[in-house]
């Protein structure tokens, strides 16, 4: 499966479980049911998998922002309402 579709299983997955649990339960129920069908789907999944550590995000986040650097004067600025 591409990104695309999986993409659209997670989607469509996740509206049928609010439609048939509607809304106000806990989040951990709408997890419980929501892996369950995503696993009917055909679909591999790991629950509450610990992501990056504060140390390793702050790395992410400097590398994001040095990836979205623009220099002054460059496209993101010419358009810019806020001179």
């Amino acid at each position: 499966m591409n990104e695309n579709v999986i993409g659209k299983e997670l989607v469509d997955a996740a509206v049928q479980v609010h439609r048939e649990l509607g809304p106000w339960l806990l989040e951990s129920v709408y997890e419980v049911v929501l892996a369950k069908e995503l696993e009917s789907r055909g679909l591999r999944i790991e629950r509450m998998v610990i992501g990056p550590s504060e140390e390793n995000l702050g790395d992410f986040v400097s590398l994001r922002e040095r990836q979205t650097q623009v220099e002054p004067g460059g496209p993101a600025n010419a358009a810019s309402p806020h001179r």
